[in-house]
């Protein structure tokens, strides 16, 4: 019996220690309610997310979106809740193209609200939320090209986007995109 339970020591121990676990990142709403939980073996950058209530209850998972089908990951750094804790802006994309979106609360779950296209015909864009104004607004910072043979070429700029109220609707407010026809830094 004794040597039963070194077994199960032992393998706790073997599982603890020698396989990898899922690491994850939490990010609180503004009152609480709610909770950005990331996913995956990368912390900086995983592969999927959920957002539950105070209850552990899962109100949304990115791996059940169909729109977020071909987003590689996700960029905790670049996550901004609203400060009504209603909608949550996330960055995912993959490294050279990481756009915004956009997920609301409406009847007790979290649904995916769609962002209008603001890039153009700009390459390589990075889209990622800056901070939230009145009026359920977002402004975005644009950049890039972030990849491939720019050169001294690149662009900046922002937009003003806004979310519906239970709608679930997101339209473009304002949107200014410079070129710029010196190096830029990241």
């Amino acid at each position: 019996m004794i040597s039963h339970h070194l077994l199960i020591v032992a393998w706790s121990f073997f599982v603890t220690t020698c396989i990898p676990a899922e690491d994850a990142t939490t990010v609180a709403s503004p009152d609480k309610q709610f909770a950005v939980h990331f996913h995956g073996s990368n912390p900086s950058r995983p592969g999927s997310f959920t957002i539950e209530n105070g209850q552990g209850v899962v109100l949304f998972d990115s791996r059940s979106c169909a729109d977020l089908a071909g987003v590689l990951n996700f960029e905790p750094e670049h996550i901004l809740w609203s400060p009504d804790s209603q909608t949550v802006a996330i960055a995912g994309g993959y490294s050279k193209n990481l756009q915004t979106y956009l997920f609301s609360h409406h009847r007790g779950v979290f649904a995916f609200t769609p962002v209008p296209w603001l890039t153009d015909h700009y390459d390589n864009p990075w889209v990622l939320p800056l901070r939230w104004i009145k009026g359920r607004r977002l402004i975005v910072a644009i950049s890039g090209p972030h990849a491939g043979k720019a050169g001294d070429y690149g662009y900046r700029g922002r937009a003003t986007l806004h979310i519906s109220s239970g709608s679930k609707t997101c339209e473009i407010h304002y949107r200014h995109i410079t070129e710029q026809h010196e190096r830029l830094s990241d």
